[in-house]
């Protein structure tokens, strides 16, 4: 909703310079992505995990880092799909950003039926990618050390802080992530809750190994 209020500040020529971009970007991650060979897109994810979850836990010992790269070695690519999603998203997008009557609520829409667009073959890989990772999360969480929990529990607590200010009266991080006392340490070793601990104190999507 704020991007769409901005919308309406901005001149022909900044949408216009708006829409470049993004098809600009487009071409870049193709460009980028699509060229990589199955080795390197199992090499790119392992090394993308590592890195996520050393920033996440701190230092992850051999073990660890072992169940990562296991896990990105199952997943299936997604690099394909998700950027031919995002073609057609941004095909559909671009005509109504010449702002005509009705095209916030026509936007808002096109956003919401963007989850209906999927392919079956998107969808069966994107479950299977998630299935993969949260167990894979489950596991590796179930195996961190107190020096690694408490990690964690700071990223957590920094998320909390952040969410706070910028929901200020809106009270949604407390709906989202429970009191400060809860037992966070009860939860981790679920598939559920790893999804939803990684999401958020990383801002990393599990649902997608690929670009952002």
């Amino acid at each position: 909703d704020v991007a769409l209020d901005f919308g309406d500040s901005v001149t022909d020529e900044q949408v216009a310079q708006f829409m470049r971009r993004i098809w600009e970007r487009q071409a870049e991650y193709e460009s980028q992505y699509l060229e990589r060979s199955d080795a390197e897109y199992e090499e790119d994810n392992a090394d993308y995990l590592v890195e996520s979850f050393n920033r996440l836990l701190g230092r992850l010992n051999d073990e660890q880092k072992a169940q990562l790269r296991s896990a990105a070695a199952t997943l299936k690519r997604f690099d394909n799909a998700w950027l031919a999603e995002r073609a057609k998203w941004l095909g559909d997008l671009e005509p109504l950003m010449q702002r005509g009557a009705g095209w916030e609520r026509a936007v808002r829409d096109l956003y919401a039926d963007r989850i209906e667009w999927r392919t079956p073959e998107y969808r069966e890989v994107l479950d299977h990618n998630i299935g993969v990772l949260s167990e894979a999360v489950a596991e590796l969480l179930y195996s961190i050390d107190n020096k690694q929990r408490d990690h964690l529990l700071d990223k957590i607590e920094d998320l909390r802080r952040t969410i706070k200010k910028l929901e200020a009266g809106k009270h949604r991080s407390a709906r989202h992530f429970g009191n400060p006392a809860d037992p966070w340490e009860s939860r981790l070793t679920s598939v559920d809750s790893a999804r939803q601990v990684v999401q958020a104190a990383s801002g990393w999507q599990v649902t997608r190994i690929g670009p952002a």
